[in-house]
């Protein structure tokens, strides 16, 4: 019992982060690019990085990388969350993606302005929130109340491994950025 406690204070900790994280991001995207009515290109390329190294660390969570492997196939009802919780990252990936888009379109046009790059950013940082908090208000229930004391006891020493390993430090590496940030 105690296994699980832990673990789910830990899965618990790491999202209170993650949301803070989140909110420092989404301001600092919005501070650097709302000031200037024609971003410059190494500002824009700056912004892109940050937020694409935050889109690699929350993806890299542990309920990402632990608990919601746990749950897959358990139920139907779990199975539907889960598709809708993909569909909600998949959103977020797809309007990173289109910032990315106006990162190529800055290049080959010589600009792009606030007005056309922050509509992204902003759907982006309301996606990824939204699907925080679908995670809290239906997942972590569902993983209550379906994963054994077993299932709760393995996730505890995936936790505790991945503690010793990385020092509670885990770094993970942003996602291949498009070809186009290379030139920068």
């Amino acid at each position: 019992m105690l296994t699980a406690t832990y673990s789910f204070l830990a899965i618990h900790a790491e999202q209170r982060v993650v949301r803070g994280i989140l909110a420092r991001v989404m301001q600092y995207a919005q501070a650097r690019l709302a000031r200037q009515p024609m971003i410059e290109i190494g500002t824009l390329d700056e912004v892109l990085r940050r937020v694409a190294e935050f889109d690699a660390y929350w993806r890299a969570r542990k309920v990402d990388a632990y608990l919601m492997p746990a749950l897959r196939g358990m139920s139907a009802e779990v199975d539907h969350l889960m598709s809708e919780l993909d569909a909600t990252a998949e959103a977020a990936r797809q309007s990173l993606t289109r910032a990315f888009d106006g990162l190529q379109r800055a290049l080959e046009q010589g600009g792009i302005t606030a007005g056309e790059l922050l509509p992204f950013l902003e759907q982006y940082g309301r996606d990824v929130a939204a699907r925080f908090a679908r995670e809290e208000e239906a997942l972590f229930p569902l993983a209550e109340r379906w994963l054994s004391n077993d299932a709760w006891f393995a996730i505890g020493a995936q936790l505790l491994s991945d503690n010793d390993a990385h020092r509670s430090h885990r770094r993970v590496p942003p996602p291949a950025l498009p070809q186009v940030v290379a030139m920068v």
